[in-house]
Formats: C-alpha cells, structure tokens, sequence
C-alpha cells in the first residue's frame, strides 16, 4: 500500500520536459544547405529568428518546463537566447548519441527533443506530442522528408535503444527509428511538419507566414536572469 502510494505520488511529481536542440548561429555554422539557395545572411537569420521564436513561444507554456540543448558544448552562454528556458550542452557524438544522453539526463520525466529551424511548430503540437507520450510511452513527429520534428519518451529504458544504428541525414532516418522501437510503445504523430534544409523549401513558405514565422523581431531578453542556473539535477 505504501509503496504504491510513493510511485503514484511520483509520478504526480514528473513535470513534462520540452527540450530544443539549437546551435550557435554563426554564420557558416548553421544551414549550410539552405544557404548555399538563399545565401549565408539570409540563410543565418532565418535559423536564429526561427530558434528564437519558437524558445520565446514555447517556453511561456505552463504545461511543461522548457530546455535548450547547445551546441557547440563551448558556445553555452555566448548568444543570448530566451532566458526563460534552461540551457544546457548536447554533448558530444553523433545526433543520436546526444539525443540519447538528453533522455537518460532528463528521466523519469516524460520528455520531448525538438528541432529549431521548423519554423510552424506551435504549442499545441508540442501538447498533442505529449499525449502521444504519456498514452504510448513513445512518440515521433515526423518531418515528411524522411526525417522527424520531434521525438520523445516517457522515460528512458536502458534497455531501449532507440536510435542505434540509424542513418542520420538521410531519407531513412525516420523508418530506421521506427525499427527500434516496440510497436505497441509507439505513436505516430499525424502531423507533418516541413523541415526547411533547402531554397525549395524555404521558397514554399507563403509571404505573409514568413513575415509572422521569420523576420518577427525577438523578444527583449531581461537582464536579470542567471543564464547559466541549473534547475534540473539529475537533470
């Protein structure tokens, strides 16, 4: 009796984590497909206006605590992202190793790693993405080009390795994922998102959005804020 009380008191403490993957901005560090079609300028301030906007956006929602994951390691605390989101570094190795080490950090709370250069994610396909956590124990957002958004876990079983051997940057990202994964842990999101990588891409997105997703002033950042208070141990 006692012991199912603290689990289920534990899992009433779990609080959902959103985590964004982001790089520094640098020009020639970010976007290099797309920049070779649209140039390194516009190619840089689309990805940190897009990264900034969806970090100021969604870190506002209460339905989860926001996190950003840095890359390069060295680089944390050298832009001055949203400060009412918590950073932290990837680490080292492959996308998926880091993804990996992200899960295990922040666990148990049920977590979901996101992108930041998709540039129509909103707060209530981050909350349909939790859902799909919490039912299933896995979810995946996928991307329609063979990739995803977004991925996340409920917590991280050692035992589930979800992107071992998976060809990262290629069309079979997605469907290697798949193959890791326990059908019956799994839910699919039906909701694709364009991942914009190239000048075709970016050319689809109408005027009107691309004045409201990309060249939408950031938010001021307060001052006050110690960018580099750590909130999450274990993680």
């Amino acid at each position: 009796m006692i012991k199912t009380m603290i689990q289920k008191n534990n899992q009433h403490l779990r609080q959902n984590h959103l985590i964004l993957m982001v790089k520094t901005p640098k020009r020639g560090q970010v976007k290099t497909r797309l920049a070779r079609g649209i140039g390194w300028g516009e190619a840089t301030q689309f990805y940190r206006r897009t990264a900034t906007r969806l970090i100021t956006q969604l870190s506002q929602d209460p339905r989860w605590r926001t996190f950003i994951a840095i890359s390069p390691d060295a680089s944390q605390g050298h832009w001055p992202w949203p400060k009412a989101a918590t950073p932290e570094p990837q680490g080292t190795g492959n996308l998926g190793t880091r993804m990996q080490n992200l899960f295990a950090n922040h666990a148990p709370n049920p977590t979901l790693i996101i992108g930041t250069d998709i540039p129509a994610i909103t707060a209530a396909h981050i909350h349909q993405a939790f859902k799909a956590i919490h039912k299933s124990g896995f979810a995946i957002a996928p991307s329609g080009d063979g990739g995803y958004w977004g991925v996340g876990q409920k917590n991280c079983p050692t035992t589930l390795q979800a992107f071992k051997n998976v060809r990262w940057s290629t069309e079979h990202a997605l469907d290697d994922t798949i193959q890791n994964i326990p059908k019956k842990k799994l839910t699919m999101l039906n909701a694709p998102l364009p991942d914009i990588d190239e000048k075709a891409d970016y050319d689809t997105i109408p005027s009107n959005r691309k004045q409201r997703w990309i060249q939408t002033p950031e938010a001021p950042h307060k001052t006050n804020q110690n960018p580099n208070i750590d909130l999450r141990k274990p993680h």
